[in-house]
């Protein structure tokens, strides 16, 4: 019983880790996005 519970906390924790891996990952994407298309909006007003 013990050994489940274990395991269960660990893939739960695994779980949390990869979700949260996933979510920054799409925020970055995001960030980034943005970011270039307010850089090309920037040099279209320069040109």
């Amino acid at each position: 019983m013990n050994g489940n519970v274990f395991l269960f906390c660990i893939i739960m924790l695994l779980d949390l880790g990869f979700g949260v891996l996933c979510f920054s990952t799409i925020i970055k994407l995001f960030i980034i996005n943005d970011y270039k298309q307010t850089k090309k909006k920037e040099s279209d007003k320069n040109d």
